[in-house]
């Protein structure tokens, strides 16, 4: 694998941390740059692990960066793929709680360079959606399946990225099987209150709570007669996180097709 000259889109938030730190880690990947929101108190200063200050928007000093990686905002990641498109640099596209207004950022830069969008980069969650495929096309319509998630008090998206993601990829291989296919969006119930809540035939919930310090929790329930089965993904550290984006990134580099793809085409699961 080619070393990484990273171009990091979100570098003083959590995850830009945990990011340097597992650059730092590698002891062969390399931070070119680092971008941040103009109104960030850190824009112009230098911070350890970046090789220049941080900047708002892209730098001449950046030319070696070979890949950007963005953990950001909807604002940030459109920044990073202005970015990607203009000076023809891979991206990995990491930001969660984006809206249809990425859409056009994400086609632009996929047209000119590989780009993969990723709202989860650890690897158990790449698995874990292998699994809900496999078991979608066993138990099909015969079991009710509800999503759980988990994360820390401070996250701003409800449901998770991840969990809207798991959905698609159950949608996805039950239709694949199915003679009346559903969307994911005609299918989804997010939460449930009031007196009117019995299930729907091919209903998907999906349930999100929120506290304390947790990493994430994403947990599938196939809920059948008389027996229950549970695929669950527990992150322990957002480290995971870091580490599985520069697995990402660097199978990212090792392809030559532009256009957008899946975690499961980079990593060839």
């Amino acid at each position: 694998m080619a070393n990484l000259n990273l171009l990091l889109v979100g570098a003083t938030g959590g995850m830009g941390h945990e990011v340097i730190a597992a650059v730092k880690h590698s002891g062969k990947h390399k931070i070119i740059g680092g971008i941040i929101a103009a109104e960030d108190l850190a824009l112009h200063t230098q911070i350890a692990g970046i090789e220049f200050p941080l900047t708002d928007k892209w730098n001449k000093q950046y030319s070696a960066a070979n890949v950007i990686v963005d953990f950001s905002s909807l604002a940030g990641a459109k920044v990073a793929l202005s970015i990607a498109a203009e000076q023809k640099i891979p991206a990995l596209i990491c930001s969660t709680g984006l809206d249809a207004s990425i859409d056009e950022y994400l086609a632009g830069a996929s047209s000119v360079v590989p780009v993969l969008q990723a709202n989860n980069t650890s690897l158990g969650i790449a698995v874990m959606h292998k699994l809900l495929k496999l078991s979608c096309e066993i138990l099909d319509e015969s079991f009710d399946i509800e999503i759980s998630e988990i994360h820390h008090n401070r996250k701003k998206d409800a449901p998770s990225g991840t969990a809207l993601a798991l959905g698609k990829t159950i949608v996805e291989a039950l239709n694949a099987k199915a003679t009346t296919k559903q969307d994911f969006d005609s299918r989804k119930k997010i939460g449930r209150t009031g007196n009117a809540t019995t299930r729907c035939p091919g209903e998907l919930g999906i349930q999100a709570i929120r506290g304390g310090n947790v990493a994430g929790e994403h947990t599938v329930y196939f809920l059948g007669e008389d027996e229950r089965l549970e695929i669950r993904h527990v992150a322990t550290s957002r480290r995971i996180f870091a580490n599985g984006a520069l697995r990402l990134a660097e199978n990212l580099l090792t392809i030559k097709t532009p256009g957008l793809y899946s975690v499961p085409e980079v990593l060839n699961v």
